[in-house]
């Protein structure tokens, strides 16, 4: 009953107009107080990877160069390979991330031999192509709710909002979720030919702080705050949709394929 009361009143959040507006905040709370209290919580925040995300001085520009801003950020690989079967498979991806007054920012810069994306509409399984994703708690707590914002390299979206142990075990996520936010993508080869051995691709994000109005009051984009967080990039290097490599920044369980288990995510902490 609980599980379906927080996926009711998660909903009623997306959508402000609704006379349920303020109900997301109590049962952000109620949640928020219910893993606090689970065993293991402590242990997940001792043992936890931190990333320092930068404040920007300046706005930046979205078009999927590094500019010199993105100097500041701290350049992390995404490291943990999985679904591995071929020495080819272990390409390189780079993960930035800034912030500033309006916004969260993010890059990845990727190695790719081989550059594959056959989705074209928006929240489609993006996840079969070559993608970047990030998910995000804005909290400090592996809380069983994230926001999941994922892009092929077609600049094709598909976002939404993931509850973890919806209802027996199971998890859901609600793909009416469709926030406005920028992204630009550079290709470094040709999309969709194998022919020839591509070099890679580059993208950037733009989130607005918008997007978190509400829930973000329980740990505020400021200096010292701290949310929950995991980037990882799907990689797929054959012409048809099927098999496919991902990296993470934070480390899965050995021979796991659960990349939405909030247990897993790390850390960022806002600094100037």
């Amino acid at each position: 009953m609980r599980a379906y009361r927080v996926l009711f009143d998660t909903l009623a959040y997306w959508w402000p107009n609704s006379p349920m507006f303020q109900r997301i905040l109590l049962s952000f709370i109620l949640l928020s107080a219910c893993i606090s209290a689970s065993a293991g919580e402590g242990d997940w925040a001792a043992k936890n990877d931190i990333y320092r995300t930068v404040k920007s001085p300046v706005p930046m520009v979205i078009d999927g160069v590094r500019e010199e801003a993105w100097g500041r950020a701290e350049a992390r690989l995404l490291g943990h390979f999985h679904g591995v079967e071929l020495p080819s498979d272990r390409q390189d991806t780079v993960f930035r991330m800034l912030w500033d007054e309006e916004h969260i920012y993010l890059l990845f810069e990727s190695q790719d031999r081989y550059l594959q994306s056959a989705i074209t509409e928006r929240n489609g399984p993006t996840f079969m192509d070559d993608c970047a994703e990030f998910f995000v708690i804005p909290a400090d707590a592996p809380l069983d709710f994230h926001l999941g914002f994922e892009v092929n390299l077609n600049s094709v979206a598909n976002d939404f909002v993931f509850i973890t142990n919806l209802s027996g075990g199971q998890s859901a996520s609600v793909k009416s979720y469709d926030p406005d936010f920028a992204v630009a993508v550079v290709l470094d080869g040709t999309l969709n030919d194998n022919s020839d051995i591509d070099r890679g691709w580059t993208m950037e994000f733009a989130i607005p702080r918008a997007l978190f109005l509400g829930i973000e009051k329980f740990s505020p984009i400021e200096p010292g705050n701290r949310w929950a967080f995991q980037a990882l990039r799907q990689e797929r290097n054959d012409p048809e949709i099927g098999r496919r490599v991902w990296s993470t920044l934070f480390p899965l369980p050995e021979g796991s394929r659960e990349v939405h288990d909030p247990i897993t995510f790390g850390l960022l902490e806002f600094v100037e």
